[in-house]
This record gives structure tokens, sequence and C-alpha cells, in this order.
């Protein structure tokens, strides 16, 4: 819910990342499943080049991992 309630953008931001670190670090993965597809969508949406559709499907990705938390 800190990325959701907070106002400042940056603030935001690094607690995005910081969950989803959190949650996909090893040696605990939380959610595997999800970590690795975000992982395969990060691949995808680089080596397409940036293809919005890639780069929305990875957002979308992180958001249900950040949800989560």
């Amino acid at each position: 819910m800190k990325v959701y309630n907070s106002t400042d953008p940056i603030c935001a931001l690094k607690n995005a990342t910081l969950a989803i670190v959190d949650s996909c670090a090893p040696p605990q993965v939380k959610y595997p499943i999800r970590c690795g597809i975000l992982l395969a969508q990060i691949g995808v949406a680089v080596s397409s080049g940036g293809n919005p559709w890639a780069v929305a499907l990875t957002l979308g990705c992180a958001r249900q991992i950040i949800d989560i938390d």
C-alpha cells in the first residue's frame, strides 16, 4: 500500500522496486511463477526494442507482484 498511498512518484517507484526485489530475490522467492513470468516479460520487452505491448504486459506483471504484498 505504500506504493499507492505515496504522493511522491520517486518514493512510489522506490517502494515498488523494493517490493519486487523482496518478493523475487533468492534465497526465498515468495512467488516463483510470477517472478519467472516477470523476468521473461522483461526479456521480451528489451529484445523487442521497447514494444509498447510487451512493456504494458511487463508492467502488468510487476503490478500483480506489488499488489500481493
